[in-house]
């Protein structure tokens, strides 16, 4: 996301111009491309998903089942202000104060790691965190099969690749409503989406999924895996750009 704070800097308008196509990974990706450049040029900005290799879908999951007397969080990234992780402490402290076993593991590190240890002391939730430091994909993925859902409370985004891993692990997805998240993530279709910064929507959306019954959830998982199955799929993305290429050459 910073590229569409620094347009200038980064002079997407004369790369645009100079360039015989242009890609962007989402539709508010290609829409704040043209904000930089002419009518004439928009025809040459071309959709093509981010995706996910094949033993994302080649394994045949069977959603976990949740432990309502130990709910575990994911959220995975670095810990940054655009990442929102102090809003999910937030929610946790909410959480834990109407007597919910929540617990949240944060993936990654950060500029943020020692803002997170300092509100975690001063509200009694250090024992309920996990802060893993950086993690490889093997480790992403096992903590991905473990937990009950995916929290990314972001200020800024374009559209995170831990919510398509998430997704096609069937692992339900609560996130917001910024940039491209919600092409892939649909309220209470595919996901649960919140206003950003908003602690207390977040904390009735993670409330919502624990209480969803396994009919439900078991539902919401599979309109999830298909969704990223149909338009995150890297072969399918791929055969997308070489088509492009043939019709420009």
């Amino acid at each position: 996301p910073e590229e569409f704070d620094r347009p200038l800097s980064l002079n997407l308008t004369e790369k645009i111009k100079r360039a015989k196509l242009v890609f962007a990974i989402t539709k508010f990706c290609k829409s704040q491309l043209q904000r930089w450049v002419g009518h004439d040029q928009w025809s040459k900005i071309k959709i093509v998903h981010c995706g996910l290799d094949d033993t994302f879908f080649d394994e045949q999951l069977t959603p976990k089942t949740v432990d309502k007397n130990n709910i575990n969080l994911l959220f995975i990234g670095r810990l940054c202000e655009q990442k929102g992780p102090l809003i999910l402490m937030e929610t946790l402290k909410s959480l834990r104060e109407k007597n919910l076993p929540v617990n949240v593991t944060f993936a990654g590190d950060g500029e943020l790691r020692s803002e997170i240890e300092a509100y975690a002391h001063r509200y009694n939730l250090t024992k309920y965190i996990t802060i893993t430091g950086w993690v490889d994909s093997t480790k992403i993925r096992s903590l991905l099969l473990s937990t009950d859902m995916m929290v990314l409370p972001s200020f800024a985004e374009g559209l995170p690749v831990a919510i398509m891993e998430a997704m096609a692990s069937k692992v339900p997805v609560v996130s917001t409503r910024i940039a491209g998240i919600p092409e892939l993530v649909r309220n209470l279709d595919t996901g649960f989406i919140v206003s950003p910064g908003c602690s207390d929507e977040l904390s009735d959306a993670i409330q919502t999924l624990i209480e969803l019954s396994t009919v439900e959830r078991q539902d919401l998982l599979e309109r999830a895996y298909q969704a990223v199955y149909t338009n995150h799929n890297a072969r399918n993305e791929a055969a997308i750009i070489h088509q492009y290429l043939v019709e420009k050459s």
